[in-house]
C-alpha cells in the first residue's frame, strides 16, 4: 500500500496550504476553525480546485463544545463551520470529545444531553444527509454499517442522535 495517498494536512493557512496540497499531490486536508476568516468564495475556489486535481477526502475540524455553569458553550465559529460542512461538500467532521468531566455527567445527566442535541441537530440539519452518505462511501465494511472511532464511551449518545435522527 502506498501511504502518501492517505497522507494530508491541516490547513491553518487554509488558502495558501490548499494551494500546497494541489501542487504536492495531497489527497487528504483538514480545514481548522480559522477558515471562517477566509473569503467564502475564495475557499470554495480553492477547495474545487483541490478536488479537481485529485483531492479526495475534505475534513472540517469543529471547534470544542464544553458545557459551563449549566449552558452548551462553543466558539462563534461553530455555526458557519458547520455550513460549511455542506457548502464545501466535506467527506468528514472532526469533533472532539466535549468538555465535560465525567464527575459533571454523573451529577448532571442533562449536561451531556444537551451537548448531544445541540450539536447533533446542528450537524445533520445543516449537512441534510450529504455527509452521512459520505460517510457510507468512506466508512462502512463489507455489510454495509457506517463504523466510527469512538474516544470515548461518554459520546455514544452523541453518535447515536448523529446516525440516527
Amino acid at each position: 500500500t502506498d501511504l502518501y495517498g492517505f497522507m494530508g494536512i491541516s490547513c491553518y493557512d487554509p488558502i495558501g496550504q490548499i494551494d500546497f496540497a494541489i501542487q504536492n499531490g495531497l489527497k487528504c486536508i483538514e480545514l481548522r476553525p480559522n477558515c471562517v476568516k477566509a473569503d467564502r468564495e475564495s475557499l470554495k475556489n480553492a477547495v474545487e480546485r483541490w478536488r479537481r486535481s485529485g483531492g479526495e477526502n475534505l475534513s472540517i475540524h469543529l471547534p470544542d463544545v464544553a458545557w459551563r455553569d449549566g449552558e452548551v458553550t462553543t466558539k462563534v465559529e461553530y455555526d458557519i463551520l458547520v455550513e460549511l460542512i455542506s457548502a464545501l461538500n466535506a467527506d468528514r467532521v472532526t469533533q472532539h470529545v466535549p468538555k465535560v468531566s465525567v464527575r459533571e455527567i454523573k451529577e448532571n445527566s442533562q449536561a451531556l444531553d444537551n451537548i448531544c442535541r445541540i450539536v447533533g441537530r446542528s450537524i445533520v440539519n445543516a449537512n441534510k444527509l450529504k455527509l452521512r452518505e459520505s460517510l457510507r462511501k468512506h466508512v462502512t465494511d463489507s455489510a454495509g454499517k457506517i463504523f466510527a472511532g469512538i474516544v470515548n464511551r461518554h459520546y455514544n449518545r452523541y453518535l447515536n442522535l448523529l446516525f440516527h435522527s
